[in-house]
């Protein structure tokens, strides 16, 4: 069974001096107070979803890209972000540096945020920088290239 609402009536409701008001004065502050609608009157609600802007996920949900600390995965983690980083349309270096730094360990992140490329905001400095750090990313890439140069 339905509820039926009544609209207050916004004029009676008004004090004795709102009545020296003129028409359009009156009209406008009636007007400014919407009333609560009817849901037997009110119009069907579309429920659709609008998207939602992309955004990077927060760094402890479930969402959030991972490095698990072994160098052979980390050329992945950086792909993972790098992919994420263009989908999100950011492209300041200063802000890639802060999301590839955002998912890792806080002890790799209190080393790499030290790097003077991370402080610079140098993107490519600092992926030079890791690939000294950590060879094993350049050993899987030149790795790949020999596989795939292999395969043809």
């Amino acid at each position: 069974m339905a509820t039926i609402v009544k609209e207050p009536n916004l004029k009676e409701e008004l004090p004795e001096e709102a009545s020296i008001l003129s028409p359009e004065i009156l009209g406008s502050t009636l007007n400014s107070q919407q009333p609560p609608q009817n849901p037997t009157t009110s119009p069907p609600r579309n429920n659709r979803r609008m998207p939602s802007t992309p955004h990077m996920p927060l760094a402890l949900s479930p969402s959030a890209p991972r490095w698990d600390g072994r160098a052979r995965n980390l050329r992945t983690y950086i792909r993972l972000i790098e992919r994420m980083l263009a989908a999100m349309e950011i492209t300041d270096e200063q802000q890639k540096l802060r999301w590839l730094t955002e998912y890792v360990d806080p002890d790799i992140n209190d080393q790499w945020t030290s790097f003077e490329e991370y402080t610079r905001g140098d993107w490519d400095g600092f992926m030079g920088h890791l690939k000294s750090e950590y060879p094993e990313i350049t050993t899987e890439e030149q790795g790949s290239m020999d596989q795939l140069r292999r395969l043809c």
